[in-house]
């Protein structure tokens, strides 16, 4: 498994168990977008590290009508767009001095939060403040590790037992 794509079987197994028709993904990817494109009827990315991939990302799917890409450039520059609305799933795999921040901003517009590289300390997970009772999951069959953070408590016990 291809670390960049590790966290495909989880996003597999949550799109079997929930209906996901929207999502917000912060960090441009070869495997997210594509996943979440083929899979979703609304999908809104957010670049965060460089022009030149998110260029390369917007070119590939600049003509699907299912997506809309954005350029933010900087680790706490997402709090300047204005495209924020609930979700149904938020990906957080973005800027590397942002992740957690990224988090506590987008909790507000979901159920549902999934992280990439959970495992590197070096993003500073213990930053995160959830406002509202959560739920966790990580998933660790594949580095890096992907985490899922959910309100609803039978939706992550069921991801555990799938596969924990």
């Amino acid at each position: 498994m291809d670390g960049f794509g590790s966290h495909l079987p989880l996003l597999e197994e949550i799109f079997k168990l929930k209906k996901i028709n929207s999502v917000l993904e912060f960090g441009c990817g070869d495997f997210s977008t594509d996943f979440f494109i083929k899979n979703c009827p609304e999908v809104v990315s957010v670049e965060m590290q460089t022009e030149e991939w998110f260029f390369k990302i917007s070119d590939r799917y600049k003509n699907f009508p299912n997506w809309k890409g954005y350029l933010s450039l900087g680790p706490q520059s997402f709090r300047e767009l204005n495209i924020y609305k609930k979700v149904d799933l938020c990906l957080a795999d973005g800027h590397g001095d942002s992740r957690p921040d990224t988090i506590n901003f987008i909790q507000s517009f979901t159920d549902i939060i999934l992280a990439h590289d959970t495992e590197t300390f070096t993003y500073y997970w213990g930053r995160i403040m959830f406002f509202k009772k959560i739920h966790e999951f990580q998933f660790k069959k594949f580095r890096p590790y992907t985490t899922v953070w959910s309100t609803d408590e039978e939706f992550i016990n069921e991801l555990a037992k799938r596969l924990g």
